[in-house]
């Protein structure tokens, strides 16, 4: 289902010459512009960005949310597997001069812990966007909560990973089946 429901058509809300000449001047090196420029210009609810370690992900990703911002397209909230990995995506957003709300997955998704219910999501609205770092950890479980919120709310969904990271340890891999189905961008 999500797989299919990945390529649901959203709103564009930057278009691609807003995203090509708020990227001129940057830092960005050719692929990482481009990556960037299309994530910015996209209208699939889900996209994913698929690079090994080192090339840039995070570095992209903070150039994107200040921009999205910048363009007052909406918020930018970044998801990831611990509290930890929260605060440093939010420096690293912070450094490139955006503000990004950070959330652990189960912050956001509201998890009670020990029980399977929940207190309820984060407010999101329509324009956000939901950047799931190391989206390939992420269960298919909360990777289809994290796709229903935002197609409900108006919003779309960055999954960002490396190829070679390790897979979810509940049942996963679905940022790569939709990467392998519908196309990623990539960083080399």
């Amino acid at each position: 289902f999500l797989v299919d429901v990945a390529i649901a058509a959203v709103r564009q809300r930057v278009s691609t010459a807003a995203a090509a000449a708020a990227l001129a001047g940057t830092d960005l090196d050719y692929s990482q512009r481009e990556a960037c420029a299309g994530l910015l210009a996209a209208q699939r609810l889900v996209n994913c960005l698929v690079a090994p370690a080192g090339t840039g992900k995070t570095h992209v990703m903070a150039a994107f949310a200040r921009i999205w911002e910048d363009q007052q397209a909406g918020r930018v909230i970044g998801l990831t597997a611990s509290t930890n990995a929260a605060r440093i995506m939010a420096d690293e957003a912070r450094r490139a001069g955006a503000r990004m709300e950070t959330y652990n997955l189960a912050q956001f998704l509201g998890k009670i812990k020990d029980s399977d219910k929940t207190r309820g999501h984060v407010p999101v609205y329509p324009g956000d966007v939901l950047v799931v770092d190391e989206a390939s950890q992420v269960s298919t479980e909360d990777a289809l909560r994290i796709a229903q919120i935002a197609r409900q709310c108006g919003a779309m969904v960055i999954g960002t990973f490396d190829p070679e990271q390790l897979g979810s340890v509940d049942a996963g891999g679905v940022f790569r089946l939709i990467a392998a189905r519908h196309g990623s961008y990539r960083l080399t």
